[in-house]
């Protein structure tokens, strides 16, 4: 066999063809491989290459009269799917560091100790390594599609074995046990807090994170597999904001409020729905919940109905009673809670802070200490302008969509009600908002006294101080 000067191989890359051996134990392995040495093209006559499984797996003795040179290259796993340009990378990084052992013929001169070695994968499915299997190593980081009873897992463990795998409800712990990864990242989702929960209290570290912030890093159409994967690449991100889990407290004041919050609803509605009726009637009434419950009764029986109509309105009343008792109760239940938790007694000392907003406040942050400020609370609470700013021009509007909307709107409310009482009082805080509201306006004065109010509540739930007015 004639040997190859380094002098005559060229420095364009070409394809280095996997030689197959039929009496051998040899696959080609769908990957190509391809050498950057000098000054002629690799497909030289009589030079044949073979490519090694694994460390000695090749005797060089009987190799001794076949290949010109052997590459020990230790290959990445199967894979079930490509992974892009990080595959790409890890590619390129492993066989770049790949050990070069000597040609078995003695004329070692022939070998450019100057080439580099380049590998990319091949569209179609790379076949199985003798021994590797799905999760064998380490896994640091698994994403998870939830859903109500079918789930998506992703993730790739420390040899680059790409996870893909779709897992039914009843056996989603059992496949996060048998993966045992470090970290689990989830959307910040339906059921999300629940599982959240679960895997912590089996020493797993979970990420939750806003649908929001997922949305950009999904690819292509949207299923549960492209889900996943969106979920884990959002997950990497250093600066990427995460929702931190809630503890069955929390969510069991959260739901109390959902539930109040329906009713308060169902409520309105009500209302509204007789008052458009008694004004066909030509019954008009006040606006505001207490002053038609006060007022209804008396107009109906005093205005001229017909039996039908006046037993309509009847059962209205009686159906509008009802919603209001069970308010009323769902009010004394948040009364007794907000008398018995520490944090929101102290919330309750602020101006335009009852038992509503101070257990809202409490089910929503805890203990604020996710939170690097007050003034990053205000704008998650959503009490903060928008901003538009391009060119080094910032651009500021009204306050925007992006909020906790019944946070704001219970913090507003109880802003207005102070807003309302300015004139009973002249100490430092009330003066300084009877300014705001003459020079910006009554409702903008409210909002800024909500903004206030949140920094406030901050400092008080971080700190675990009691609110003591400026002078």
């Amino acid at each position: 066999m004639e040997a190859v000067e380094p002098a005559t191989i060229g420095d364009e890359l070409r394809p280095l063809f996997l030689e197959h051996f039929p009496d051998r134990l040899f696959r080609t392995l769908g990957m190509g491989v391809g050498l950057r040495p000098h000054q002629a093209p690799i497909e030289q006559p009589g030079v044949k290459f073979v490519v090694a499984w694994e460390p000695g797996f090749w005797d060089e003795e009987a190799l001794a009269d076949e290949p010109d040179l052997v590459l020990d290259l230790p290959f990445l796993p199967a894979r079930r799917r490509r992974a892009g340009d990080r595959l790409d990378q890890m590619m390129r990084a492993h066989l770049n560091k790949a050990a070069i052992v000597l040609p078995s013929l003695a004329d070692e001169h022939r070998i450019d100790r100057r080439f580099h070695v380049m590998g990319w994968t091949s569209p179609a499915f790379l076949p199985a390594l003798p021994g590797t299997k799905e999760g064998n190593m380490s896994l640091k980081l698994l994403a998870i599609d939830l859903g109500k009873r079918s789930f998506h897992c992703h993730g790739i463990d420390s040899d680059g074995v790409i996870l893909s795998r779709k897992v039914s409800r009843c056996k989603l712990l059992e496949t996060i046990k048998e993966l045992a990864p470090e970290t689990i990242a989830m959307e910040a989702c339906a059921s999300a807090h629940f599982w959240g929960r679960l895997f912590l209290a089996n020493d797993h570290r979970v990420l939750l994170i806003n649908p929001r912030f997922v949305k950009p890093f999904v690819k292509g159409s949207k299923n549960d597999a492209a889900d996943a994967e969106g979920i884990y690449e959002a997950a990497l991100r250093p600066t990427m904001r995460f929702v931190p889990v809630k503890s069955i407290e929390q969510q069991d004041l959260q739901s109390l409020h959902r539930a109040r919050e329906r009713v308060v609803c169902a409520r309105t509605a009500l209302i509204n729905h007789m008052r458009g009726l008694l004004g066909e009637y030509g019954v008009i009434l006040p606006q505001g919940a207490w002053r038609f419950l006060t007022q209804a009764a008396d107009a109906i029986v005093t205005a001229e109905l017909s039996d039908l109509t006046r037993e309509l309105f009847g059962d209205l009343l009686e159906e509008l009673r009802v919603l209001d008792l069970r308010l009323d109760k769902l009010d004394r239940q948040l009364l007794a809670i907000c008398r018995t938790n520490e944090a929101c007694r102290r919330l309750s000392k602020l101006p335009g802070v009852g038992p509503v907003i101070a257990t809202a406040l409490v089910a929503a942050v805890d203990d604020g200490h996710h939170f690097r400020s007050g003034r990053e609370l205000a704008a998650w609470i959503g009490l903060v302008p928008r901003q538009y700013t391009t060119g080094g021009k910032p651009r500021l509007g009204g306050i925007g969509r992006r909020a906790n909307h019944y946070l704001r709107r219970q913090m507003i409310h109880g802003a207005r009600a102070v807003m309302f009482r300015l004139a009973k009082h002249d100490d430092r805080r009330s003066q300084w908002l009877k300014e705001l509201a003459a020079r910006r306006g009554f409702n903008r004065a409210i909002v800024a006294l909500a903004n206030k109010t949140a920094r406030i509540a901050w400092t008080v739930l971080t700190r675990k101080e009691d609110y003591s007015a400026a002078a």
